[in-house]
This record gives C-alpha cells, structure tokens and sequence, in this order.
C-alpha cells in the first residue's frame, strides 16, 4: 500500500497534490489557522481527495480544536458528514488494514496553561 502523509497545511492546499500512486491519503492535523473554521478546511480537504479519486483519513490537530469544548461539535460534524478520521477507540479499516490514531493535544486544562477557551 502507498500512503501520502501531511498535515499543517493551514488553509493552504495549493501545495498539495494528491499522487496518482497513492493508495490512501492521510491528514495528520492543522487544516485551519484557527479553531473556528476547521471544519470548512477540512472539507476542501476532502472534496480535494474525492476530486481525484482518492480514499483519505484525517486526524485533528492542535489548530482544528482547542480541550474538549469544540471537539465534540466537529466530531458530530464529521459523522454527519461521514468523514473518515481517528481519535482514540475509533478505528479506520481500509482495504485489509485497520488504522489506529489520534491526537496528542487533546487535553489543554493544564496547570499554568492559560488557556482563553478552558476556565474554570
């Protein structure tokens, strides 16, 4: 199987071409500059894919949702949308592989994080 692999493209997909040999597409994060439009990106993303006929999976990154307070909105997004993406307990099979992932910034509620988006 060949994957093309990237993520930051943060709003840029000019850059991105999908390959003619690429079995699977996969977008590691950071398709927005900011939390609030991510969703539309990764939709550009995606339809980007589907133009060429590529099956893609995505993970979010740390600019595509800030804690647990927008996180559950773009997943139920997502779903409706029925975007293939990872997060923890959630598998992507393709072909005979399965794909386990997810984010390593999912929990910003840090001690000494001053975070504009988590007060408590």
């Amino acid at each position: 199987m060949k994957i093309q692999l990237l993520s930051d493209t943060h709003e840029d997909l000019k850059r991105f071409t999908p390959s003619p040999e690429t079995d699977l597409i996969i977008h590691a994060g950071d398709f927005s500059k900011s939390l609030y439009n991510s969703i539309e990106h990764i939709i550009n993303f995606t339809d980007l894919c589907d133009e060429h006929n590529k099956d893609c999976v995505i993970v979010l990154g740390n600019h595509d949702y800030y804690g647990f307070i927008y996180r559950n909105e773009i997943l139920k997004k997502l779903d409706n949308l029925k975007i293939n993406y990872l997060i923890a307990g959630k598998e992507f099979k393709f072909k005979d592989w399965t794909f386990i992932g997810d984010t390593l910034f999912t929990e910003f509620n840090l001690p000494n994080y001053d975070n504009e988006f988590i007060k408590e």
